[in-house]
């Protein structure tokens, strides 16, 4: 009499994918050792050039790769009106909040409320501009937040 096949083992269980989306988007960018050492918090900046982990994702960039593309904020000026520009990914980072902020004093910052319009550069980026009028004498800058829920 034949003996029976033993039962095959069964397939273990992939890991659930995390649902934060940063987690996910940390995940693709840097290996377990480094998340476990904290390189890829959202305030480190492990290619030096100046632009936070919190950012990069927000915008859709390499965090290993420092001066990729065109620097985070560009001015515009174009038939007497003036636009702050950024490129973000078109994916969008969920869960992040944009802001563009003025100040004349590098201390002192106040959120800048104008028109905003999103065009397509490609398949994969966009460009946000907020026109401003004829004039902004100051400096502005980028915050963003990021929230999971």
């Amino acid at each position: 009499e034949p003996e029976p096949e033993p039962e095959p083992e069964p397939e273990p269980e992939p890991e659930p994918e995390p649902q934060d989306p940063y987690t996910r988007w940390s995940q693709r960018h840097f290996g377990e050792e480094e998340i476990a050492a904290g390189t890829a918090g959202v305030g480190r900046d492990p290619d030096g050039d100046g632009i936070s982990n919190l950012l990069e994702y927000a915008l859709g960039r390499d965090p290993r790769k420092g001066n990729q593309g065109p620097p985070v904020l560009s001015i515009r000026h174009e038939s007497g009106e003036s636009s702050i520009c950024f490129q973000r990914s078109r994916e969008g980072a969920v869960g992040v909040a944009y802001a563009l902020e003025w100040s004349s004093n590098l201390r002192d910052w106040e959120l800048m409320r104008a028109p905003v319009t999103v065009a397509p550069i490609d398949s994969t980026r966009e460009m946000v501009t907020m026109g401003y009028g004829s004039s902004l004498n100051g400096f502005a800058r980028l915050r963003v937040s990021y929230s999971s829920e």
